[in-house]
């Protein structure tokens, strides 16, 4: 269950706000929240577009040949491990809930959240799960509650990686799994396309920049048992050329196959089945 982060006070609805206001009709479970907002406004005006762009765009942006194979992979591990329709089940760091609208399928206890106001707004929009903003590495819930926590392309933007993965770790049950999704930008190909491009570099928010081992050795100290691995996702390394021809299907599996027989430790992204 989650609390309020002032008084620790059990929320049982959603909809009714404790100490912390409700903001939009969306319980704020950050203490210092007005600071965080200010924060996220510097930072939209830094990087137009930024923290307010909507997810869903991915379905239909230069890499979307990739975000579908995502979503195959993931429909196919949570089919796999048979997590049950009465698990509860977070989206931590939900966004818009781009994933929560496949996420229901799986659980009927499901929840998202976000520290992104907006965001969260149109995730509790969708009206398909309990939304609430949080700080993932404060965060507002008891120990041992969750079955299943999604964690998918957040990891990466986190400042202290290590106090949120221990977050993950304390809120789910024993025997509990965390799906975590997060960049293979540690590779040596997608270090190169950095280089090759610094401009981008300079502009991502982007701060950790995992290979496989780095981030299973993270793992592993934090406790979790690496049940299961995967890489997906080829591209050539230089970030404008791989966006223009990645657009194109046949290019796209093209890449994947090459990738997968040649260069299979420079995929563009990892994904890891960690349990509790």
């Amino acid at each position: 269950m989650f609390f309020c982060p002032l008084c620790k006070k059990t929320i049982i609805n959603f909809n009714k706000a404790c100490c912390v206001k409700n903001r939009e009709e969306i319980p704020v479970l950050i203490d210092g929240f007005s600071n965080l907002e200010e924060k996220i406004a510097l930072l939209r005006e830094q990087k137009q577009g930024w923290y307010q762009a909507t997810h869903v765009n991915y379905l239909q942006g230069p890499f979307r040949y990739h975000i579908r194979d995502r979503l195959a992979y993931l429909k196919k591990i949570f089919k796999k491990f048979n997590f049950s329709y009465d698990s509860t089940m977070l989206d931590l760091g939900c966004g818009d809930g781009f994933n929560l609208s496949w996420l229901k399928d799986f659980s009927k206890n499901l929840y998202g959240t976000d520290y992104n106001l907006l965001r969260a707004v149109r995730a509790r929009n969708l009206g398909i799960a309990n939304i609430a903003v949080a700080d993932i590495n404060k965060y507002p819930c008891y120990d041992k509650f969750f079955d299943v926590v999604f964690f998918n392309h957040v990891l990466e933007h986190i400042p202290d990686e290590e106090s949120a993965l221990k977050e993950v770790f304390r809120i789910l049950k024993i025997d509990g799994f965390c799906v975590l999704g997060v960049p293979n930008e540690g590779a040596f190909f997608w270090q190169l396309a950095y280089n090759l491009e610094p401009k981008i570099k300079k502009s991502t928010d982007h701060l950790h920049f995992y290979t496989l081992k780095s981030i299973s050795k993270l793992c592993k100290n934090i406790g979790f048992k690496v049940v299961q691995t995967k890489r997906l996702g080829y591209g050539i390394p230089h970030w404008t050329i791989d966006s223009i021809i990645r657009q194109n299907k046949i290019i796209h599996v093209f890449l994947d196959v090459i990738g997968r027989l040649f260069f299979s430790s420079q995929a563009t992204s990892l994904y890891l089945i960690l349990q509790k």
